[in-house]
């Protein structure tokens, strides 16, 4: 986005542009990205790439979700960041129940049906599949994406993870952890979320997680 500030005689005063690199964070346009930099350089454990990441989490003997994790107490007590995760994984599991349940159409000129509520119901009315086919659990998993992406799509309340337009991505696994792996529980959710920010977090450092402009440079290209 370009803003022009004009004098009362018209005369340009000033120009800015702005761009979006995902999940909700605006930058300068040609401005060094050192505040984000300079903010990891706090961190006990300032990964940049994937390498310098599986280095450290080898040399320290921990897991990059306790990486992670230590490096968020930077800003923030173990507690905090813990409530804070689960309390995303609440409005994820929200999202795709309302998914499941709202039916109808999409908003827009094209009258799109919602496709999440009847595939839920197919799902429930041979639950007893799964037990016998084990690849009946992408159908389980397909669901939870598509019930995301539609509420995402009707200007429901998503989980910008990473972007609002891959938001079903990140609950579609984490759904799959919670009903299908044995002895899930809280801490592996925690983990879960914990391992994926580590992986974003290199995007954010290095690239973009806008998937518009990442699009945008792929036309102009």
């Amino acid at each position: 986005m370009k803003f022009h500030a004009y004098d009362a005689q018209g005369a340009a005063l000033r120009e800015a542009r702005y761009l979006s690199v995902g999940g909700g964070f605006v930058v300068t346009a040609g401005a060094p990205n050192t505040q984000v930099l300079n903010a990891a350089q706090q961190l006990p454990h300032p990964f940049r790439s994937g390498k310098d990441m599986l280095e450290m989490a080898n040399e320290s003997g921990k897991s990059i979700a306790r990486l992670m994790m230590e490096n968020e107490l930077t800003w923030r007590s173990e507690e905090d960041v813990t409530a804070g995760l689960l309390h995303i994984w609440d409005v994820m599991q929200a999202c795709v129940v309302r998914g499941c349940r709202t039916d109808g159409e999409l908003p827009g000129p094209f009258k799109v049906r919602r496709r999440a509520p009847e595939l839920y119901r197919s799902l429930t009315e041979r639950a007893e599949r799964t037990l016998s086919d084990p690849l009946s659990v992408i159908d389980w998993v397909n669901l939870y994406a598509i019930a995301v992406n539609e509420e995402n799509a009707a200007g429901g309340r998503v989980v910008t993870a990473p972007t609002n337009g891959a938001a079903g991505i990140i609950p579609a696994v984490l759904h799959y952890y919670d009903r299908f792996v044995p002895g899930a529980n809280q801490e592996g959710v925690v983990d879960f979320l914990l391992t994926a920010g580590a992986i974003g977090l290199l995007y954010k450092l290095n690239a973009s997680i806008s998937g518009a402009r990442s699009a945008a440079r792929a036309k102009s290209a």
